[in-house]
């Protein structure tokens, strides 16, 4: 696989964020000529930070960070979020000035059936001095992969925004080792439960992570008369429960 960068973007902002800069023009050319991802008046490209370092394994994924970061406070891309799902993080970027002109054999490249385009960053039009390619051993026949459905997000990319990140590190350690994926669905489904015994999300899964829950019910939270219990009964209620399984124990040994 090639890829290729303007040398006066190397110089201005240095040899990775020039290539990942011609990445992302790249594709925002191309979808702006399959008439793709047009939000807010600019067409756009996406990609993860796990999906780049595949696409890069040269760079590090800090050092793509870094590169993407520099880029954007210099004015050189914009960024955006327009996925469809609210826990979907994926970064939406698109060339600040806008969508250059291609011509040559780019343009036509860009005009055939995507089936024939070549999974590679073209170079430059105009002459050799302008832009590098950089050859690499790295053959990926694959494209830019979408953002794929919030079920499929790694478990970072999930933490709702009213949760703490070491809450949600736990609470994820502990699906992990009841071998319970992390996913939008079983979100969702707690937050509605929390909802409906009064809790808030981060309350949720800290009394998940105090009981060892992988998941959560209103039913478990509420007492006999379906109120919310405040910590103090939900306490004598646990105490009650591990009573009651001593006690049948205690007949099972006898």
């Amino acid at each position: 696989m090639n890829h290729a960068f303007a040398v006066e973007m190397a110089v201005k902002h240095g040899l990775h964020a020039a290539i990942l800069h011609e990445t992302i023009r790249f594709w925002v050319v191309k979808n702006k000529a399959n008439g793709r991802h047009l939000h807010d008046g600019r067409h756009w490209t996406y990609n993860s930070a796990k999906a780049f370092s595949e696409l890069f394994p040269y760079m590090s994924p800090d050092q793509i960070q870094r590169a993407l970061k520099r880029l954007e406070e210099a004015g050189e891309i914009v960024t955006g979020c327009y996925n469809a799902s609210p826990y979907d993080r994926t970064r939406w970027y698109s060339c600040a000035e806008g969508v250059p002109q291609q011509c040559g054999s780019d343009s036509a490249a860009l005009r055939s059936d995507s089936a024939n385009l070549r999974n590679e960053i073209p170079q430059q039009c105009g002459t050799n001095t302008s832009s590098y390619q950089v050859h690499t051993s790295v053959h990926d026949n694959s494209t830019p992969q979408p953002p794929r459905g919030s079920a499929r997000k790694r478990a970072p990319d999930l933490r709702p925004e009213d949760v703490a990140e070491q809450v949600w590190a736990d609470w994820c350690a502990l699906r992990k080792s009841k071998k319970a994926a992390v996913t939008a669905t079983a979100l969702e489904g707690i937050r509605r439960e929390a909802k409906r015994a009064g809790l808030t999300m981060q309350q949720a899964l800290e009394t998940c992570c105090a009981n060892g829950w992988q998941g959560l019910k209103a039913e478990w939270l509420t007492g006999k008369n379906g109120q919310p219990m405040n910590e103090a009964q939900r306490i004598a209620q646990r105490d009650e429960k591990i009573a009651r399984l001593k006690e049948r124990l205690s007949d099972i040994e006898d």
